[in-house]
């Protein structure tokens, strides 16, 4: 009834919009996701080859999707080939999953380093402008507010092919990275590796 009552209703991601048709399409209207991207990026120090690649997440530890997308990036880590580029991933965030993610990424312990919760967004977007690479695959992610503050970072993002990520990262044809498959389990490491 709510509903029925709008004048108008704004919708966020192609997901919601068939929920809102029976309203009839003269009252809605998209709102796309955003966020205020603050100042421009700091210039972004090119990557070498010699220096290992610097990765970061910005992620809550919780059950559910959120750990389950820590459990697709820890395999697609441990998957990369010998011949991949060495890599060091920083994460910030913390929760109730906090023991079970650490214990995914043991057995990629030297390389990885948790900081735990930053409540500071300068802190995340100095985080993000230094990082070389934000890879979340976005398992359930509504859209994902940490892609839209990572581009707004200057930061490239890699995520899998899903409803979420795909509504908000540059398509590859606009110079984002191609989405990996999601039901392809080696595909996430694929898309590491390159």
């Amino acid at each position: 009834a709510g509903m029925r009552a709008a004048d108008l209703l704004l919708w966020s991601t192609p997901r919601d919009r068939p929920g809102l048709d029976f309203l009839g399409h003269d009252r809605l209207a998209e709102l796309p996701p955003f966020v205020d991207p603050g100042p421009p990026p700091a210039p972004r120090v090119p990557y070498a080859r010699s220096a290992p690649l610097r990765l970061l997440v910005a992620a809550m530890m919780r059950p559910g999707d959120k750990a389950a997308s820590y459990a697709r990036l820890a395999a697609g880590l441990a998957a990369l080939p010998a011949s991949a580029p060495d890599w060091r991933l920083d994460i910030l965030g913390d929760g109730p999953a906090r023991t079970e993610v650490e214990a995914m990424f043991a057995p990629l312990a030297p390389r990885v380093r948790f900081r735990g919760a930053v409540s500071d967004p300068a802190e995340t977007r100095a985080a993000m402008e230094t990082a070389d690479l934000l890879p979340w695959p976005g398992v359930g992610e509504g859209f994902g507010m940490v892609y839209l503050e990572a581009q707004a970072a200057g930061l490239p993002c890699l995520a899998e092919n899903r409803p979420g990520p795909a509504h908000v990262l540059a398509p590859e044809a606009a110079g984002g990275l191609p989405l990996t498959d999601p039901a392809t389990p080696v595909a996430y490491a694929a898309g590491l590796a390159a």
